[in-house]
C-alpha cells in the first residue's frame, strides 16, 4: 500500500543536531547532507512512484528515502552493502534523508532490491523513467537559482562496459544450450545422453579443449542439438528466458538449409547479436580499434564561459551500436524545449544530415570540432563556389558562366548543366568539381554537401574556433559517468537498469557541482565570522 513520507517535516526538539556545540552546528549547516536534504530529498515527488505499489498490504518503506539512497549510491560510488551500512550508522547520510535519530528507520537490504526491480519493471512496461522527472526538476531549479545561461551546450558519449564475461562463439553456444537443458531439468524432463554428454565441462572448459579447426564443426553440432530440443520441447519451454535466448541465437548465427543447421560466417553476424545470455541487451562495437561490449552513455551540459558552474542538462543511455548522431537527433527537440539551447558544440561523430536538419528546424547552430567524411581535394572548388540566387538555384559557375539548365529536387538537391563550349576550354577546368557528360558540365549539390563545405570555411574563423574550444572539458563529464568499480564495468545488467543508473549519476553530478557553488557563494557573501544560521542566509 502506497503512503507518502511526511515524518521528516515535523522536527524533533532533542535531535542530535540540536545538542551539538555551536561551532559544529555551523559546520553542519553548510554540510553536503544538509543541502542534499533541502534541495534533493524534500523535492522528490513520491506520488510519481505510486504506480509501482499495490493498493493492498502494509504501507511501503518511504519512497523518498529509497530514491535518495539510489542517488547517494551513485554520488559516492559505493556498493549496496556500504550504502546500507552508512544509512544505518552514518549520521550525515541519515541527515541527508531526513532521519534525526539513529534506528529511526530500519530495513532489510532486499527492500532496496525489490524497489529497484519494481522501478525497472515499470520503465520496461511504460517506456518512461521514474527518475527522469527528478533529474529534470533538479536541473531546472539549479538553472533558475544560480541564473545559468543555457544557450551554448556541449555533448559527448562514453562506453559503459556491461557486467558480463566476454565469450567466444563456441562458449556462447555452449552456455545458451546448457541454460536450455537446465530449464528442462527444472521441469523434471529426462534428457538423452546425446545432450548431457556435451555438458560434462562448462563453456570455458569445452572451449579450451577444442582445437581451432574443430570450431565450426562444434558450432554446427551444438546448433543442431539446440534446434532438436526446441522442436521436441517447445510447449514446455515457451515463455522462458532460456528458450528465447536459444531462438535468438539460432536466428542470429545460423541458417537452416534442407532441414540442417548451417553456421553463418562471423563477418555476417550483426553487432546487435547476443553477446552473453546474462545480459541480452548488451551489444558489440569497435571504436578506435578497441572492442566494447555493453552500452553507450550520452550527456549534454551547459558550457557558457560566464556560468560559475556548468550543469548537466540531459543524459541518455543506448546500446553501444547506435550511432552518436542518431542519439543526438532524437534528443535535440527535448533539450531545446527544456533549456532553450541555441548552440550545440559537438565532435564529428554527431554530424549527420538528420542532426543538421533537426537543428535548422529549431534554429540551433551546430558547431562541430571536426567533420567526418571524405576530405576535399586540395586546390579544388567546393559547392559554395557555385553561388545560389534569390530563387534558391545555382546562378553561375566559378568562371562566371550561367547554366543552360538548372533545377531543385524535392529534397533540396540542386542541379545545373553548363554549356560544353565553355567547359571544354575553361581555364579552371582542372579545379572544377562539375563532371563532364556528353561534353556538358554537370553538377549536383545536395544540402548536406553544401552545409559541410560552408562549415569547412567557417571552421577557419576565430569565432568558430572559440566555440570549438568549449568542447574539450566535456571529457571530464564522460569520465565522471563511467562506473568506478569492476574495472569500469557497470554493476547492473539490462538497458533499463543501466539507463536508470546514468540518470541517477547525472543527478548526483549536478548536486556535487551545485554544492561546490553553494559553498563559494556562502564564503563570498557570508564570511565564516558572520554568525548566522543557514536558514537566515537563505532568507537574506
Amino acid at each position: 500500500m502506497f503512503k507518502e513520507n511526511k515524518k521528516h517535516v515535523q522536527k524533533q526538539l532533542f535531535s542530535p543536531a540540536n545538542v551539538l556545540p555551536e561551532r559544529l552546528q555551523k559546520i553542519l549547516d553548510k554540510h553536503w547532507s544538509t543541502v542534499f536534504y533541502e534541495k534533493i530529498f524534500c523535492a522528490i515527488d513520491e506520488k510519481d512512484f505510486e504506480p509501482i505499489f499495490s493498493g493492498l498490504g502494509r504501507p511501503n518503506f518511504p519512497v523518498n528515502v529509497l530514491v535518495s539512497l539510489e542517488i547517494l549510491k551513485e554520488l559516492h560510488a559505493i556498493s549496496d552493502e556500504q550504502l546500507y551500512e552508512r544509512f544505518h550508522f552514518d549520521y550525515t547520510f541519515q541527515r541527508a534523508l531526513g532521519v534525526e535519530n539513529i534506528g529511526e528507520y530500519a530495513f532489510a537490504i532486499r527492500t532496496l532490491y525489490y524497489f529497484r526491480a519494481a522501478v525497472a519493471e515499470y520503465e520496461a512496461k511504460e517506456k518512461t523513467s521514474l527518475y527522469r522527472n527528478i533529474f529534470n526538476s533538479d536541473r531546472d531549479r539549479i538553472i533558475q537559482e544560480i541564473g545559468l545561461k543555457t544557450g551554448v551546450q556541449r555533448t559527448d558519449s562514453t562506453m559503459i562496459a556491461a557486467n558480463i564475461k566476454r565469450m567466444t562463439r563456441v562458449s556462447l553456444f555452449h552456455k545458451v544450450f546448457s541454460n536450455l537443458l537446465r530449464e528442462l531439468k527444472s521441469k523434471n524432463v529426462v534428457l538423452s545422453e546425446r545432450y548431457t554428454d556435451l555438458l560434462k565441462d562448462d563453456e570455458d572448459g569445452f572451449s579450451y579443449r577444442l582445437a581451432r579447426e574443430k570450431v565450426e564443426e562444434a558450432l554446427t553440432h551444438i546448433g543442431t542439438l539446440m534446434r532438436e530440443v526446441i522442436l521436441d520441447h517447445k510447449n514446455g519451454l515457451t515463455g522462458t528466458k532460456a528458450y528465447e535466448d536459444a531462438l535468438r541465437l539460432l536466428d542470429e548465427q545460423c541458417t537452416v538449409e534442407s532441414g540442417k543447421i548451417k553456421v553463418k560466417n562471423s563477418d555476417d553476424i550483426d553487432s546487435g547479436s547476443l553477446q552473453n545470455p546474462s545480459d541480452p541487451d548488451a551489444t558489440f562495437r569497435t571504436k578506435r580499434d578497441q572492442n566494447y561490449h555493453g552500452y553507450s552513455a550520452h550527456a549534454t551540459e551547459t558550457c557558457d564561459p560566464e556560468n560559475p558552474i556548468q550543469i548537466v542538462t540531459h543524459v541518455e543511455t543506448v546500446k553501444n551500436n547506435v550511432d552518436d548522431a542518431t542519439v543526438l537527433q532524437s534528443a535535440i527537440s527535448e533539450i531545446k524545449e527544456s533549456t532553450g539551447v541555441e548552440t550545440f558544440v559537438v565532435d564529428g561523430g554527431y554530424v549527420s544530415s538528420g542532426v543538421r536538419t533537426e537543428c535548422d528546424s529549431l534554429n540551433i547552430d551546430l558547431v562541430a570540432t571536426a567533420i567526418r567524411g571524405h576530405e576535399q581535394k586540395e586546390n579544388t572548388f567546393t559547392s559554395i563556389d557555385f553561388p545560389i540566387d534569390e530563387k534558391g538555384l545555382i546562378s553561375n559557375c566559378p568562371a562566371g558562366h550561367r547554366p543552360i539548365k538548372r533545377g531543385i529536387e524535392a529534397d533540396g538537391t540542386l542541379k545545373a548543366t553548363f554549356e560544353k563550349s565553355h567547359c571544354s576550354v575553361c581555364p579552371l577546368r582542372e579545379r572544377c568539381i562539375a563532371y563532364q557528360s556528353d561534353g556538358h558540365g554537370r553538377i549536383t549539390i545536395d544540402i548536406h554537401r553544401r552545409w559541410l563545405d560552408e562549415r569547412a570555411v567557417r571552421m577557419g574563423t576565430e569565432a568558430y574556433a572559440t566555440l570549438c574550444n568549449l568542447r574539450p572539458p566535456v571529457e571530464g563529464l564522460m569520465e565522471k559517468l563511467k562506473p568506478k568499480y569492476l574495472s569500469g564495468r557497470t554493476l547492473f545488467r539490462g538497458l533499463v537498469k543501466v539507463k536508470s543508473r546514468m540518470i541517477l549519476k547525472g543527478i548526483g553530478l549536478n548536486f556535487r557541482r551545485y554544492h561546490a557553488w553553494f559553498l563559494l557563494f556562502l564564503n563570498f557573501f557570508f564570511p565564516p565570522c558572520y554568525e548566522t544560521s543557514i536558514n537566515q542566509r537563505y532568507a537574506a
